[in-house]
């Protein structure tokens, strides 16, 4: 393949050549002319020879007697040769490699991979407003931040990440889990026996149970704390997991992102973000600068005494 490029950068020509081959051929090799190739048509020889050895082969005729034409030539230096003699096709040439590379610094082509409870249309809107859109500069669009918007401006989605392949920005998204309405939760309550008895069952939704089933229970004893207990303090150590540094870059990045919804809220909008990243003895911090917009004014009745 090297070769072959070589060849069409410098140019090669073909010479047909008569009379006594064999003699020719030996004072071409001898005169430092490096055949590329060598082919028979008839009696005649097929010599292929780099662009700038073919003059060469004029002294080689004249001592050899035989005869030389010029059968095909190719690669660069002729095709330029041939562009300069039409200056509006080298210009076109020109211009259409430099639309080319001017079209490239864009993308032309959004889509959306996955299911929400939102129109197509909804999505796409959305997107554009977090700078994802047909013709939208590639230099300037930061997937990572215009992702984190996007699932901001959608709430219904629990994930929405923005993947760009060339000249191309893929959606995807993923519909939100919601929470089946159930009981009133407000306030927290001890579930207790009214009087002494024996626990043939229990039912809980919530909260640690600690009366077993099979047990006897005195009056006013605590049957269900209203406090839920996460793991036994007494029993087995955790469980260590070694993350990367990619993964654990990423969980932080996601701790960024719920801390931004909360302080964000429903009105506010997070307009740009610098996030970076430091590893210290083996732990990943994670540290964002964001610039947001909320709208703080509210109205306020007026007083009587006003």
């Amino acid at each position: 393949m090297t070769e072959k490029i070589a060849r069409w950068v410098f140019g090669t020509a073909t010479a047909r050549v008569s009379g006594d081959t064999a003699r020719f051929m030996n004072v071409t090799v001898r005169s430092g002319i490096t055949p590329l190739k060598i082919d028979r048509d008839g009696g005649d020889l097929l010599l292929t020879v780099r662009a700038k050895q073919y003059r060469r082969l004029h002294a080689v005729k004249v001592r050899t007697h035989a005869r030389v034409r010029l059968e095909d030539r190719r690669g660069g230096p002729f095709v330029l040769r041939r562009a300069l003699r039409r200056p509006g096709l080298l210009l076109g040439a020109v211009l259409g490699v430099a639309l080319y590379v001017w079209l490239s610094g864009f993308y032309w082509g959004v889509t959306i991979e996955g299911e929400a409870p939102y129109a197509q249309r909804e999505v796409l809107a959305a997107a554009e407003d977090c700078g994802a859109y047909i013709g939208a500069p590639r230099s300037t669009f930061d997937a990572a931040l215009a992702s984190s918007r996007l699932q901001l401006a959608l709430p219904k989605i629990s994930w929405a990440s923005m993947n760009t392949d060339g000249c191309f920005i893929t959606l995807s998204v993923r519909t939100a889990v919601e929470k089946e309405a159930g009981p009133d939760q407000s306030g927290a309550y001890d579930v207790v026996a009214r009087r002494a008895g024996l626990v043939k069952s229990v039912a809980a939704e919530s909260g640690t149970v600690l009366a077993e089933v099979g047990s006897a229970v005195a009056e006013g004893q605590v049957l269900v704390s209203g406090i839920t207990e996460v793991g036994d303090p007494y029993g087995e150590e955790p469980v260590t997991v070694t993350l990367t540094e990619a993964q654990a870059r990423q969980r932080a990045y996601e701790k960024i992102r719920r801390m931004q919804a909360i302080y964000l809220g429903e009105d506010g909008t997070l307009l740009s973000e610098n996030v970076t990243y430091t590893l210290e003895d083996g732990v990943v911090y994670a540290f964002s600068e964001c610039v947001c917009e909320e709208n703080i004014a509210e109205e306020v009745p007026i007083s009587a005494g006003e």
